[in-house]
């Protein structure tokens, strides 16, 4: 059986200030090493939920590798997590690319590449992080992201006001914007409406 090579990743945080390290790590770690790695290098806990996702040269998604299993092949292996994926088994060659998502209130968003593959070096204990440029945010720092900027009138709004090209049935979506039922009968909360049912 042959020896463990070193895969060195380079990791970049999607954010404003060039922020990135260089991860190595042996191929027959698991997903889940490299997760880890990934929370210690930019110091973050760990304690959120994380998914690894194949990706191309356009960094678009694809299948995911979750942390843990969801049940379904919808998300990457049927029945598998990261931990029972080794990277050797799924990366073959430089420059394939991953997209790592940690958090996904915060959706803290990390590009993945593997830049080389090496022999290791005795002297060296891996994992290890050979490379780090810019400082990290604290994992706090983001946002959590509710529906802040989801504004229900301005659904309804656009809906009542959306055309069709077709007079009748614009006619018809203008009548019923009109008469939704409640308008007419001086309602103006949510305990006036009980007394229709």
């Amino acid at each position: 059986m042959s020896e463990s090579k070193i895969f060195k990743f380079r990791v970049i945080l999607d954010a404003e200030e060039d922020v990135f390290r260089d991860v190595d790590i042996q191929s027959d770690c698991s997903f889940v090493n490299l997760h880890e790695c990934i929370q210690q290098c930019f110091q973050f806990s760990g304690r959120e939920m994380a998914s690894f996702y194949r990706s191309d040269e356009f960094w678009e998604k694809g299948e995911e590798l979750p942390l843990m299993n969801m049940g379904g092949a919808e998300h990457g292996a049927p029945g598998l997590a990261m931990n029972d994926l080794l990277l050797k088994d799924h990366i073959k060659v430089p420059h394939e690319r991953f997209l790592y998502v940690y958090d996904f209130l915060r959706m803290w968003c990390f590009y993945v590449e593997l830049i080389e593959i090496y022999e290791p070096n005795a002297e060296l204990t891996y994992p290890l992080m050979s490379f780090e440029l810019g400082k990290a945010p604290a994992e706090d720092s983001k946002e959590v992201d509710l529906l802040e900027d989801f504004d229900l009138g301005d659904i309804m709004n656009e809906s009542k006001n959306e055309k069709t090209g077709d007079p009748e049935i614009d006619a018809y979506l203008d009548d019923m914007d009109q008469d939704d039922g409640f308008d007419d009968q001086g309602m103006e909360n949510l305990d006036d409406y009980q007394d229709l049912f």
